[in-house]
């Protein structure tokens, strides 16, 4: 029997999260489907559950709206899969309201046991029994039974109504000192649902340096008479005790918030200023805007709320009332923040959970628009995803040794961080998108419709995002992956200018006839949105690197009356279609858009008939046995409007893949959306298809069409159908490809596409939107935080996170890792399988060089040879620290036992629990006494030299023998020394994805000393030293740089010399002199190359000291 070749190691990208449903029971670690699974678990049940309250309740059809439209149900089953529900959301967390009162027997806070506190002030009102509570529905929206977000939230309402100075009833001040008692009171989050009714022509910079220095001279009125005393209160609290806050935006309608979100100006303070959306998550028309405040503002459901009050006419307790305004979308915002700090606790600063809310906000779509919604819609499901964005934490290693922050390699040689990246990409695509929409005014300027049709296409999917992506990974290396794309289709005007930036290539098949270049062009408007360009660019721009295939047939116009294809004309297509489509897929393409289809839902025929009637197409476009197999792209088809059809699900052409299981994973369907980002009244669904079925826009777009060739005019037209929405599609293919360098396989490609499509919103109704709306942001983003991967595969995955991989290197080492790798980049994959390439050296972390308090405790005790006692001597010293130069520099906070007799020998044994233990020996021949000889074994457990790995740079460890020799000697006055020590090390290396071995490595470390005393106990001394360094030695790497296709990581082997570039010599200089009983030591030391670095500059540290013993 012939045994069968092994399959070769592939990427197996199986991440686990360590799950615990209840609080001190047992964790399990669930893959992402697994923990994925569960989620939805939860989140239905949650949904089932609470609704049926919520309706009974509130007495409405729909419950609370609100909690569905955040997401809150999703993060309900978060916090049960975390363990930490405990008795609700919010559990344990404070917040705190600044309001009109509480009527705390309300059934919606019966069970909290709230505080309620009263500030008096002239002229105060407080709320009778039955009077309708602004402060009572406030409360709801965050924290009531049915009504609220964080229905275990504690709650502490300090009640005020003032008189508003300007006449207006819903402004609240209070003095100096109830602003510094609301501060002071222990609370998380501090929610503000009242403010100025006018948003004041101010200039906001001018505030926020205001605001900084308290002096408010320059500032508008309205801050320094109304707001004094709240800013004023809120510096005076300790930074510990200060809460998040969190601002209505106002409810005139206008373009910025009220004056009251000047706070958030501070980026050092957690502060949120809340605008408010209606179900279909379109902003309030009552509802101020972000405007100004962008950057600290986020949306969140603030219109058509029920939530409790009581009647003015004296209805019993219970009443519920349907409430509008910025302040009950506020407190939505509260009780997610409460549900967030209840799941994170207390590893997220407050500024740090603020940062998550905006990071994690729903932004694609409308909410992209940044001057109305800020940050986005507030969505408390990924803020609580563990698997949502990245976040680099800057975190502590083993023993305390700094992580690194990991950064991604940008084409301009910059390396970022996360944060970083994701200011720089936000940055980027502002940056893009003014300059792509002043190309578009500058080409379309005349023509409003088609400038028009370019924008919104753009923003809909993400667009400028994807570009800053690609601008950022590639620079303009970008355009350099060739990828290939063919079109079936009537042709192509190849003449046309919009394709000048790529290479085309037309080919006839049977009954082609090649189009007149004023004749309108089906194939070439579908090819434009795919690979045109649309604008001016510049003389010099580069080509697009991408090859156009175009294979012409002819296709009708779609009129007529609607007329399903039957089984027989399938079987008569067949044999013409396989024999067409093997030709074509036969060409090397990477991905084919097909436009067109008969007509015909998939869902009126069934798998077997089409087995039976149209198999040979099946299997030509199943592609069996290619290694890589084509993307096809189908337009969905355009019956939505068509008598008597049936428009549910794609048509037959477009829906295959839900019938034949052999075309799943690489057959998209399009459904085609308009400028709103609905569904195209003509476009089919994705209905039975919806696995396999994306939307992307189709209506009025702007497509090229002819060239006439007597006036060399090109011509563009607007157009609809899924025609066009598929080569969005096809489109953005293109630019995933390019940008994962073509790593990815094409199966994948398609994964990725569905898997980060916007399910939000509307989009998450897959039976018309299928995977949602194609997302090519989020496409481009690392999805999940990315691990290093070796070439095993195992089932419970084999990645370190590049979070906790780093390499903290210790003295002798120096620079000489970080060096080696400045030039490398190593490739990391996100959770979907993507490559995302990093700066190597970035994680690693060079010795930072001897502390102050480490050279001045070595200057106040140098180590001095001791004379051969007279007897035998024992000495034990814990936690010791080592003022040696040289091997014994690694012992510090070691435990020392010392013993000396009288004959010259002497031994210390060493210990650090758990990291090292050591043994010297040291000889002073009786006779020569000028000479020291000494030998020693150190073992580093969990360090290599003080160098310390973690994650994908495995466990380092060593063991060194070192000898050493002492000798001194006189020279007229001046009292003479020298020391030197050579070293062997035994490295170790173990459980590392990053490194293969690590040679044996050669040491030294040597002083020179000189000292001469004077008369009256004054001493002057010289020093020359160098610090124990590697000499030779080297690490063997093997260092990830991506990924075949078929899913085999690429490494680069690369030898590492460990030896540091430079040699840190130190020269000091010292005089001590008697003074008060004691001794004063007077220095300063010049090191040159510190840190054993070539191009560093020398450093200088000048010291004093003063010793004395009583």
């Amino acid at each position: 029997m012939t045994p069968e070749p092994e399959p070769e190691p592939r990427i197996s990208l199986v991440p686990c999260f360590s799950v615990q449903y209840v609080p001190g029971g047992n964790t399990f670690c669930l893959e992402k489907s697994e923990f994925d699974a569960d989620v939805d678990w939860f989140t239905n049940q949650f949904k089932t559950t609470l609704r049926e309250y919520e309706i009974d309740a509130l007495g409405n059809s729909s419950g609370n709206w609100a909690r569905d439209s955040i997401n809150a149900y999703e993060a309900y089953a978060h916090l049960i899969i975390a363990g930490r529900y405990g008795e609700g959301p919010g559990e344990g967390v404070r917040l705190g309201f600044i309001d009109s009162g509480l009527h705390l027997d309300h059934p919606e806070f019966v069970a909290q046991g709230s505080e309620s506190t009263v500030f008096q002030h002239v002229d105060s009102t407080f709320e009778s029994s039955f009077e309708r509570s602004h402060g009572t529905a406030v409360v709801g929206a965050a924290a009531g039974l049915y009504t609220g977000i964080a229905k275990s939230a504690d709650v502490i309402m300090f009640g005020a109504r003032d008189p508003d100075p300007f006449g207006r009833s819903d402004f609240v001040d209070l003095s100096y000192s109830s602003w510094y008692g609301v501060f002071n009171r222990d609370i998380d989050i501090l929610n503000l649902s009242f403010g100025p009714d006018t948003t004041p022509e101010f200039n906001y910079s001018t505030i926020a340096d205001d605001t900084s220095t308290r002096d408010y001279s320059d500032s508008a009125f309205v801050i320094g008479r109304l707001y004094k005393n709240r800013f004023d209160a809120y510096w005076d609290t300790p930074i510990s005790e200060r809460p998040i806050i969190v601002q209505a935006a106002g409810n005139e309608g206008q373009e910025h918030p009220n004056v009251g979100a000047f706070w958030g100006l501070n980026s050092n303070n957690p502060f949120v200023t809340v605008v408010s959306v209606d179900r279909q998550g379109t902003i309030s028309d009552f509802s101020n805007r972000c405007g100004a405040a962008a950057s600290f503002c986020i949306a969140a459901p603030g219109e058509d709320l029920r939530l409790p009050s009581y009647d003015t006419s004296g209805y019993e307790l219970g009443f519920y009332e349907t409430f509008s305004g910025t302040s009950f979308a506020a407190p939505i915002v509260s009780g997610g923040l409460a549900v967030m700090k209840q799941l994170f606790r207390d590893s997220l600063s407050d500024r740090q959970l603020v940062d998550r809310l905006f990071a994690t906000a729903k932004d694609n779509g409308i909410h992209a628009n940044s001057a109305i919604y800020g940050h986005g819609l507030m969505d408390l499901g990924a803020a609580t995803n563990p698997w949502g964005i990245p976040a680099f934490m800057d975190t502590l290693g083993a023993n305390g040794a700094p992580t690194p922050l990991p950064c991604f390699k940008v084409s301009d040689g910059d390396c970022l961080t996360n944060t970083e990246l994701g200011e720089r990409a936000r940055q980027l695509t502002e940056e893009l998108k003014d300059i792509n929409y002043d190309q578009i005014n500058n080409a379309w300027g005349r023509d409003s419709e088609a400038a028009n049709a370019l924008k919104w296409t753009a923003e809909a999917v993400n667009a400028h995002q994807a570009a800053a992506h690609l601008a950022l990974a590639h620079g303009d290396g970008a355009l350099n992956e060739e990828v290939t794309i063919g079109f079936i289709d009537t042709g192509i005007h190849e003449d046309h200018e919009t394709f000048d930036y790529v290479s085309v290539d037309e080919e006839f098949l049977p009954g082609a006839v090649d189009e007149a270049p004023y004749e309108t062009s089906h194939g070439t408007a579908v090819a434009s949105l795919a690979v045109g360009n649309f604008l001016n660019l510049p003389p010099d721009s580069p080509d697009f690197n991408i090859n156009v295939k175009m294979f012409a047939i002819p296709l009708g116009d779609g009129s007529g009356p609607y007329r399903p294809i039957t089984l027989e004309q399938l079987s008569a297509t067949d044999f013409g279609d396989a024999a067409e489509l093997n030709y074509v897929l036969s060409q090397d393409l990477d991905i084919l858009n097909l436009s067109f289809g008969y007509q015909g839902g998939i869902e009126n025929y069934s798998a077997q008939d089409l087995d039976k009637h149209y198999n040979r197409t099946i299997e030509a476009l199943a592609q069996d046995g290619r290694s890589e197999k084509t993307i096809l792209v189908w337009a969905a088809g355009n019956t939505g409007n068509r008598v008597n059809a049936n428009s549910s699900s794609p048509t037959v052409l477009a829906g295959l893949a839900a019938r034949a299981e052999e075309l799943q994973g690489h057959s998209i369907a399009v459904v085609s959306t308009r400028e709103d980002g609905r569904i195209s009244d003509f476009s089919n669904r994705c209905g039975i298809a919806a696995d396999f079925c994306i939307a992307a826009p189709g209506e009025q777009v702007l497509v090229a069409t002819s060239v006439f060739d007597a006036y060399d005019e090109h011509y563009y037209n607007l157009g609809s159908g899924t025609s066009y929405a598929a080569p969005m599609v096809s489109g953005g293919l293109i630019t995933m490809k390019k940008l994962f360098r073509d790593q990815l396989s094409n199966e994948e490609l398609v994964s990725r596409l569905f898997a980060t499509a916007n399910d939000d919103g509307i989009y998450a109704d897959s039976a018309i939107y299928g995977q949602g709306l194609m997302d090519l942001g989020a496409a481009t983003n690392p999805w999940g935080a990315p691990q290093f991967m070796d070439t095993i595969e195992t089932e419970n995955g084999n990645g370190e996170s590049i979070t906790s991989s780093f390499m903290a290197l210790g003295a002798p080492l120096g620079d000489s890792v970080t060096q080696a790798l400045g030039s490398q980049e190593v490739a990391a994959f996100d959770s979907l399988g993507a490559p995302f390439w990093f700066d190597a050296s970035q994680f690693t972390v060079p010795f930072s060089g001897t502390t102050i308090a480490t050279g001045l405790h070595r200057f106040l005790n140098p180590v001095q040879a001791r004379p051969m006692p007279d007897s035998w001597q024992f000495d034990l010293r814990k936690n010791a620290s080592a003022v040696e130069i040289g091997h014994l520099s690694l012992t510090d906070g070691a435990t020392r036992f010392m013993v000396k007799e009288p004959r010259g020998l002497g031994a210390t044994l060493l210990q650090d629990p758990g990291d090292l233990y050591g043994l010297t020996l040291a000889w002073t021949p009786p006779r020569f006494d000028s000479l020291t000889m000494e030998a020693g074994y150190l073992n580093e457990r969990d360090s290599l030299l003080g160098s310390r790995a973690e994650g994908a740079f495995g466990r380092l460890s060593g063991e060194t023998l070192f000898f050493g020799a002492g000798y001194k000697a006189t020279a007229g006055d001046w009292q003479l020394g020298a020391r030197g020590e050579l070293g062997q090390v035994n490295s170790s290396i173990g459980q590392s994805l990053l490194i293969d071995g690590v040679s044996s490595l050669s040491t030294s470390a040597f002083r020179l000393q000189a000292a001469r005393p004077f008369a009256n106990g004054v001493t002057l001394s010289f020093s020359l030293g160098q610090p124990l360094r590697v000499e030779n030695g080297h690490a063997d790497l093997a260092l990830p740089i991506g990924r075949t296709p078929e899913g085999k990581v690429l490494n680069q082997a690369l030898s590492v010399p460990l030896a540091p570039s430079g040699r840190q010599l130190d020269l000091t200089a010292k005089l001590e002199f008697p003074w008060l009983g004691g001794d004063v030591s007077l220095g300063a030391i010049r090191s040159h190359q510190p840190r054993h670095q070539l191009t560093a500059a020398p450093e200088w540290a000048v010291f004093t000291g003063y010793r004395s013993t009583w």
